[in-house]
């Protein structure tokens, strides 16, 4: 595995990269790295286009993700990554989306363990009458927004 630490405008990000995924990118204790050539690239890449995102001048992202979840928490990851950028979503409109119209506490549930922030992009997913929580704290959410609506989202 290869631990990277990411400075961005809502804090240090760690990513977690091994066999030529992303496996994690979030707030969490970087373990030892002992990474190959190819985690090393993917890393950079990695680095590039958050740093991309974050300049306006990246609205998704190329990168190969391994998600470890639950079948309903990777079901809930992939409806959240067909949000458009720049749009949100309730988390009972996903809920519905998904089949299960009474998920809506269980949708929030899989956004807090969402193993990839900003890759899926969980801070598009709000409560019915806007705000939600976020895992970086409801300022990082609302400048991921913003960042977003100011980029013509």
């Amino acid at each position: 595995m290869l631990y990277e630490t990411i400075a961005t405008p809502v804090g240090l990000l760690t990513a977690e990269i091994g066999g030529g995924f992303v496996r994690r990118l979030g707030v969490f204790p970087a373990g030892v790295s002992d990474p190959d050539a190819g985690d090393r690239i993917l890393a950079e890449g990695l680095r590039d286009e958050i740093h991309a995102y974050f300049h306006g001048e990246r609205r998704d992202f190329s990168l190969p993700v391994s998600l470890s979840g639950t079948y309903f928490q990777r079901a809930v990851w992939r409806e959240i990554q067909k949000i458009p950028f720049g749009e949100t979503c309730s988390y009972g409109e996903i809920a519905k989306r998904l089949g299960n119209p009474g998920a809506s506490r269980a949708i929030g549930s899989a956004c807090r363990v969402n193993p990839v922030l900003i890759l899926i992009p969980c801070h598009r997913v709000t409560a019915a009458r806007g705000g939600g929580g976020y895992v970086l704290g409801a300022a990082a959410k609302e400048y991921l927004l913003s960042l977003e609506a100011r980029q013509g989202g």
